[in-house]
Parts: structure tokens; C-alpha cells; sequence
């Protein structure tokens, strides 16, 4: 049978909502139907579970009384919550059990409820050895494997409604995913894309394309899903793990390189530049990673910045897929307060027609450079957003010969000359 445990105190005061759910669950009609069969099979018009709380008594799946709370506790109960077995009583009625004999059971402990007692009552006498207490502690049994059932039953649906959550959040990550896959797809570039959890036993890869899965030896399709953790081991500095989970914990991009195993077995040593993905609430839903191999420590010359820092420098605020002429196909946005218009009002139209003239001069700009040079291209402009001028840097990777991907980054307001 279930027992209540420190994690699951018994609900004992009304107005506690625990409280309220827990009663909520009393009116299951299943035990409904057992409290009726204590009072058919004991020959009385009235059955009942009595719990004891702080300040009353809850009176539940009555048959014959009324259900609810009885504060101050009337004095027919009292001494039945006393005893430890069964317990026959006669002679004091109340306006709530108007009825002179009474009969009850202890129930067996039950999960998130106080002590209770399952009672018949009625006008005959009703003794406390005998066949009617043989029957209601049965009975009692099978309330108490009833409500194991119920809490095994809200405990299920507790965890679908976590698995639901989890699956939305899944739906929105790949969302997020799908404007930036088919630059990665292309890319020369390593480019792994990880969950953001933290706890054991840690992130799991989301995405990885072509290049990356080649570099560590796997396919693309078996790493879909793989602890990031699988990918360290003995040789790898843990002090460089500890800094680099410090950093993303705390939502900031790091570089670091590390010695990384390879499906093989065997190491290379990566250089892992990381940026976290933020959602619309400004949680960190993802974690983008560009890899490059670097020789061992001692053979390395110095050179420039990584390329994730070339591309985005930090994560966008914005993210917008245009065709060559400049119609906005789809966006994906970390804030809406960052938007110039509603969604409605600029997708499928050309982005220079939606924005002031010297904003729109420079995506004219930044769309001419990407498409016509095959690179990353980058615009600075200026725009007014909810009545103060703002600066935004826009910048425009090539995805094919009619697309392109625009990343924008809020860079603050504009300060007055």
C-alpha cells in the first residue's frame, strides 16, 4: 500500500491547494462505489470516509451524509480516531450524521492523506466484532489499493504532461534549427548542435553536419542524439571542460581547445568556439559549436579568429531567410520587441520596401556583396524601434544563388550627437 513520506506530506488544512487536489481525487467513483458497498453490506443507510486534519474533519465519499469539512471535529468521530481497531459507538448524533450508532475501521496509511477511518452508520446497533467489521476491513483494503491506483495514475499523467512539454521544446529547437541548416549543410566548417542541460548526464547532439561527423569519425545519422560526454575522455583536460561549462552555463560564448576522441578510439586535438542559442523568453535552448583541428600544444602558430566569431560575432537577435531580390520567406526571431513591423506586415514582401530608405539601402547592399562575391557580407543601419533610434548590424551569408541567410544583432541605442 502507499505510505506517505516527507516528500508527500498528508494534506490537513482546506484552503492548502495540495489539499484541494488530493480531495479532488476522493471523488473518484471507484471509491464512491466501495463506501456504497460498506453501507449495502452492513445493512445501513449511510457510509463515509472520515480524514483527520488540523482544524476539522473531511468527511469524503459520503453515501447518506453530506461530504466536507466538519470543524470543530464532532464528538461522535473523536473517539473513533483514537483507537487503533475497530470501534462501535452509539448514542451521539449530529446535525451532519444524524444517526445514533456508528461503526468503523482503521484505513490502511494512504499516500498524501492524513489518518482516516472508513465508518458505516444507521439506526441498528452495530457491533465492533463481528461479520460488519470483518467486511469493512476488507473494504478498507481495497479503498487503500484504489487510491494506490489513482496516485500511480496521477503520476503517469504528471509525466506525460512533462514528456508534452519536453516535446514542444524539442519542436521549437528544431524550428530554431531549420533557418540555419542549410548554411551549415554547406559549410566547410565543422558544426555541431547540442542541448543545453547540464545536469548528468549532460547535452546530446542535435544536429551535426557532413564535415563534423567526418572529422570525429561517425556518421551524421549515429551521432543524432549521442552524449556529447562520449566525445571526452581520459586525456581530455578536465579543468578546460570545467571552464567551458562554467562559461555556457552562465550564458556567455567560449573557445577552448581540447583533446577529443574520435568514434575509433584514437584523439585529435579541436578547437570548440561555442555560442549559446537563446529562445524568445531569453532561455538558452542550444548550444552551436564550430570544430577545427589544430595541431598538438607546441606546434600551433597563432592565427585568426575562429569562424564562428567571423560569422556571428554573438548569437543573432534575428534571423531572416530572403530571396535575391530581398522578400523575406521566413524569420525566426530571439525577441519580438527587436522587430521593426509585426510579422504580418513584412513577410513575403521585399525587406527595402518594409524599412526606411537607408536601412534598406543596406541589405540592397549587403544582398549585391554576398551573392556576387560567394561570402559572408556585413551592413551596420539604423532603426527606430518603439520611438528610439537603435543600431543593428546585419550579416548576410550566401545559402545558394537565390537565397540568402541574414543574421541581425541588436548592437544598442543610438546616442544622441
Amino acid at each position: 500500500m502507499p505510505r506517505s513520506s516527507p516528500s508527500d506530506p498528508p494534506c490537513q488544512r482546506p484552503e492548502d491547494p495540495r489539499c484541494r487536489e488530493r480531495i479532488a481525487q476522493l471523488a473518484d467513483p471507484g471509491l464512491g462505489a466501495l463506501v456504497r458497498a460498506a453501507a449495502l453490506g452492513c445493512r445501513q443507510p449511510a457510509a463515509f470516509l472520515a480524514l483527520a486534519g488540523e482544524r476539522g474533519v473531511r468527511i469524503a465519499a459520503a453515501t447518506g451524509i453530506a461530504s466536507g469539512w466538519l470543524t470543530p471535529p464532532p464528538a461522535l468521530l473523536t473517539p473513533a480516531f483514537a483507537a487503533s481497531g475497530p470501534l462501535a459507538d452509539a448514542g451521539r448524533t449530529t446535525p451532519e450524521i444524524p444517526f445514533p450508532f456508528l461503526l468503523s475501521v482503521p484505513l490502511p496509511p494512504l499516500a498524501g492523506l492524513p489518518p482516516g477511518r472508513l465508518a458505516v452508520a444507521g439506526d441498528a446497533p452495530l457491533l465492533a466484532e463481528g461479520e460488519e467489521s470483518a467486511l469493512l476491513a476488507l473494504l478498507a483494503e481495497q479503498i487503500a489499493a484504489r487510491w494506490d491506483s489513482l496516485q500511480r495514475l496521477a503520476a503517469l499523467e504528471a509525466e506525460q504532461r512533462e514528456l508534452y512539454r519536453q516535446l514542444g521544446q524539442l519542436r521549437r529547437l528544431k524550428e530554431g534549427l531549420r533557418l540555419l541548416r542549410p548554411a551549415i549543410d554547406q559549410s566547410v566548417d565543422a558544426v555541431l548542435v547540442t542541448s543545453s542541460n547540464f545536469a548528468p548526464p549532460g547535452p546530446v547532439v542535435l544536429y551535426v553536419n557532413a564535415a563534423a561527423a567526418r572529422l570525429l569519425g561517425y556518421d551524421e545519422e549515429e551521432m543524432v542524439g549521442m552524449l556529447v560526454r562520449r566525445l571526452y575522455g581520459p586525456k581530455t583536460d578536465p579543468e578546460a571542460l570545467l571552464r567551458l561549462g562554467q562559461a555556457l552555463g552562465a550564458g556567455q560564448p567560449f573557445r577552448t581547445t581540447l583533446e577529443t576522441y574520435r568514434k575509433d578510439g584514437g584523439t585529435i586535438w579541436l578547437e570548440r568556439q561555442v555560442a549559446p542559442v537563446r529562445n524568445a523568453s531569453r532561455q538558452i535552448t542550444q548550444l552551436v559549436s564550430i570544430l577545427r583541428e589544430v595541431p598538438p600544444p607546441g606546434e600551433r602558430s597563432p592565427e585568426g579568429e575562429a569562424p564562428l566569431t567571423q560569422l556571428f560575432g554573438e548569437p543573432p537577435d534575428l534571423c531572416f531567410r530572403l530571396a535575391a531580390d530581398g522578400t523575406i520567406l521566413d524569420h525566426q526571431e530571439a525577441s519580438g520587441e527587436l522587430l521593426y513591423v509585426s510579422p504580418e506586415r513584412f513577410l513575403h514582401r521585399r525587406m527595402q520596401e518594409v524599412l526606411p530608405e537607408e536601412a534598406g539601402a543596406a541589405i540592397t547592399a549587403g544582398l549585391a556583396e554576398a551573392l556576387e562575391g560567394e561570402r559572408v557580407a556585413t551592413h551596420r543601419y539604423v532603426l527606430p524601434i518603439a520611438g528610439r533610434p537603435r543600431r543593428f548590424e546585419a550579416r548576410f551569408l550566401p545559402l545558394s544563388e537565390r537565397e540568402v541567410l541574414l543574421l541581425v544583432r541588436a548592437l544598442g541605442e543610438l546616442s544622441p550627437s
